[in-house]
């Protein structure tokens, strides 16, 4: 599917609110292979994730995961990619089963402001350790009806960096942004 570019636009009643940041390319995902790629890839050389070995010891290079340049056309690429991220995130009731029959859209943003972050996310848990940011790749949020914000799943060490540093005031980012689909089966 071709992505569309999307204006900010105005949602909810939060006077700053606005669905998509600025200038961003969206695109439909018919599944969620590439935000477990991505997950994976982000993750595969974190200092603070304890199963970290799990991801290297099925993907000792972290190459084979970059979504950015491997295709995972192959049947046991995916599979792997599935199996594993089940294994280290899948399992833990934030990602669940609502996740992966959630509506997602893929947001390509080449200068997120950080100001559309703090008027639009949720950070669910704020990370203390800080360190250089260069891009914001593979960042998770969900929006829940309930709520004025997007809540932030995945990315929670870098978003708190972010906003405790507050520079750059831009970073090109690639954002998941996931909902409750109309027609829900659990």
């Amino acid at each position: 599917m071709t992505p569309t570019m999307q204006p900010a636009s105005a949602e909810s009643s939060t006077s700053n609110y606005t669905k998509y940041p600025q200038d961003s390319a969206v695109e439909k995902l018919s599944s969620t292979l590439e935000i477990k790629e991505w997950w994976l890839f982000n993750e595969w050389d974190s200092r603070t994730i304890r199963k970290r070995d799990m991801i290297r010891n099925d993907f000792p290079l972290r190459k084979s995961l970059d979504p950015r340049i491997n295709t995972q056309n192959e049947d046991t690429a995916i599979e792997r990619v599935k199996s594993v991220f089940h294994s280290v995130r899948g399992q833990y009731i934030l990602w669940g089963p609502l996740r992966e029959q959630g509506k997602w859209r893929k947001v390509v943003v080449p200068h997120l402001c950080l100001q559309w972050v703090k008027d639009n996310v949720e950070v669910l848990y704020p990370a203390e350790d800080r360190f250089p940011l260069a891009s914001l790749d593979g960042i998770v949020l969900w929006k829940d009806p309930t709520k004025e914000k997007y809540q932030l799943f995945e990315g929670n060490h870098r978003i708190s960096t972010w906003l405790s540093e507050e520079k750059p005031a831009t970073l090109p980012s690639i954002i998941f942004i996931g909902k409750t689909p109309k027609n829900l089966n659990l």
